[in-house]
């Protein structure tokens, strides 16, 4: 199913009923004889019957706040020219059998996150002098959600379209692809990836820092505090365009479509950041959650203090 791409106000409006689009090759690869498959079937029932979109979303958006604005599959494996076609369209909302308008566009790479690894210098966060002093008095932290991003009052932190992305997951047999907006199921802590300077901190409305000397033990603290399922933590990459390309997950399913969608490139798309933010140049810590967690919370976890440092 290939549905037309449409709004953040329209997360249902993808495409009356999950039917195969039949792509015309020259036209998709604009004027390219390469060779492309049809688009697969996505989603069908266990009798063969399909559902409206609007009827899956429905059900997946009341599980968890995971929306899906486009989703396709191609029964093979793209090139990489292709992909990059793909991620355009994706990235510029054109329709997948409409001619690509403008230039081409530079996607990130699953492997230019790369998820687990430490930076080579310091991992600061940047903070109000109170709430520095509250952490090593008692431990205390706010972890965030991708909806406090997407609505915080401060400019520097709101990103309107934090959670949303543009995702390509290559198989070896298949390609699978969509726009989605992730499910609030994760709590997030943003830190600087370096040294901030003073110019940094005072764009946040900062006045001080600590230090997170010890970012593996910091994270399992948490996590243990928290009763999180799972954590991970990486250096955000910078593009014009929220449009990511990984190995297609063994965990996807393309027989069906559920708040794990999203996910089918895996992890990284925490990490991919308009390139309108890359003077933060942000270490990201996430920690997944069993259920929705919309809000941001505040914790008290001394357990963290021993792995930190004031800056």
């Amino acid at each position: 199913m290939v549905g037309r791409d449409c709004g953040a106000e329209d997360a249902c409006g993808v495409n009356d009923r999950f039917e195969p689009s039949l792509l015309n090759p020259a036209q998709w690869m604009n004027g390219s004889n390469a060779p492309i498959a049809e688009f697969a079937k996505v989603a069908p029932l266990r009798d063969g019957r399909f559902r409206s979109v609007q009827t899956i979303m429905s059900d997946v958006w009341r599980m968890s706040k995971m929306r899906l604005y486009l989703h396709g599959i191609v029964p093979r494996r793209l090139s990489t020219f292709e992909i990059v076609f793909l991620a355009s369209k994706l990235a510029k909302r054109i329709p997948l059998d409409q001619q690509l308008v403008g230039e081409i566009i530079d996607p990130a790479y699953e492997e230019d996150v790369r998820l687990m690894h430490l930076p080579t210098g310091s991992v600061a966060k940047m903070a109000k002098k109170e709430h520095v002093d509250a952490f090593f008095n008692e431990g205390t932290l706010r972890l965030g959600t991708y909806e406090d991003f997407r609505t915080q009052g401060n400019a520097e932190v709101r990103d309107h379209q934090e959670g949303f992305a543009s995702v390509i997951g290559v198989g070896d047999h298949k390609t699978a692809f969509g726009t989605y907006q992730r499910a609030d199921d994760s709590y997030i802590f943003c830190t600087f990836s370096g040294n901030p300077d003073i110019n940094v901190i005072d764009q946040f409305g900062y006045d001080d820092q600590f230090l997170i000397d010890d970012v593996a033990g910091f994270c399992n603290a948490i996590k243990a505090s928290i009763g999180s399922t799972s954590t991970s933590f990486g250096t955000c990459v910078y593009r014009e365009h929220r449009v990511l390309v990984g190995r297609l997950s063994p965990m996807f399913d393309s027989t069906r479509v559920d708040h794990r969608t999203a996910e089918l490139a895996g992890e990284a798309t925490h990490y991919v950041k308009p390139v309108r933010y890359s003077h933060q140049n942000e270490f990201r810590m996430v920690w997944r959650m069993q259920s929705s967690v919309s809000r941001p919370v505040i914790i008290k976890c001394p357990e963290a203090i021993q792995f930190c440092s004031r800056g």
